[in-house]
């Protein structure tokens, strides 16, 4: 089964959880990080050349042979992110008592 919410134009044949039966998705996310503290300005720079990059044909012609669609997410955007799917999988882990 594929997890994402839409299927693989790699394996098309392939459903996804939710076509069969289970309430669930959870996409893949490929990350590109600095160290803490970074001056803003480098911040800035990094941010707008990644933002323009996964515009770039090269990069989509890239990425589609993998089936992947880049998506540029701002840092305290991306944080936000990262901060709802560690609460959500904290919940899993705790409910599965995955964890001493």
């Amino acid at each position: 089964m594929v997890t994402s919410e839409k299927r693989f134009d790699l394996v098309p044949d392939v459903p996804t959880m939710q076509e069969n039966g289970f309430d669930f998705a959870q996409i893949s996310y490929m990350s590109i990080v600095a160290p803490k503290g970074l001056p803003d300005d480098i911040r800035s720079t990094l941010e707008a050349a990644f933002a323009e990059a996964v515009k770039d044909p090269q990069v989509l012609e890239a990425a589609a042979r993998f089936d992947a669609s880049p998506n540029f997410i701002a840092g305290a955007d991306y944080a936000a992110l990262l901060q709802t799917l560690s609460e959500q999988w904290q919940d899993v882990i705790t409910e599965l008592k995955l964890k001493d």
